[in-house]
């Protein structure tokens, strides 16, 4: 009975490995060529502040997937071996899908619109964290937060022979108001 657990828990093991070590997607990177902040008509509402991503298109991609993320250095208030500071990065993302868009366009479109007030919840939640681990004593201070995005093509109609793990687009920074 020992041995027959012990299979299993080798074999599950070995699948999980080669599970976990999918190769890359066929599609690859888009180019991220600008983020722009303007107005558009969102889910009927028309005039809401956006960010307006665009990209360069990829061929064979159904849809995009867009991650923004949050990020700040933060001083622990100790030093290591050689007396530096020891740093750590906190950061926070959201994935937004053209498959979810709310401006009117197809989920195939290489741009979307991102409203404003969703990217500034993202950072109101790092700075709340960032408020808390000070308030605790965990990290003394906090660079400023950086907001960047990256992009990726996704082509989910033939999934057993088609990965979703392509590559992300450079980042840009997100030019908050």
């Amino acid at each position: 009975m020992k041995r027959t657990i012990l299979m299993l828990t080798v074999i599950s093991l070995v699948v999980a490995g080669i599970a976990i070590a999918k190769p890359p997607g066929s599609l690859g990177p888009p180019t991220l060529e600008s983020i722009i902040l303007t107005t558009a008509t969102i889910d009927e509402v028309p005039d809401v502040d956006v960010f307006l991503l665009d990209w360069t298109d990829v061929e064979g991609a159904d849809k995009y997937s867009v991650d923004v993320t949050a990020m700040a250095v933060a001083d622990t208030g100790e030093v290591d071996e050689d007396e530096n500071p020891i740093l750590i990065e906190l950061e926070i993302s959201a994935s937004f899908g053209t498959s979810d868009r709310l401006d009117g366009g197809v989920m195939s479109d290489s741009n979307l619109n991102i409203p404003v007030e969703d990217v500034e919840a993202l950072v109101a939640d790092l700075q709340a964290y960032i408020d808390y681990l000070i308030g605790e004593g965990l990290i003394v201070s906090a660079d400023p937060i950086e907001v960047s995005a990256k992009v990726k093509a996704l082509d989910p109609s033939d999934k057993p022979t088609k990965r979703q793990n392509n590559p992300f687009s450079n980042s840009l920074p997100v030019p908050m108001p």
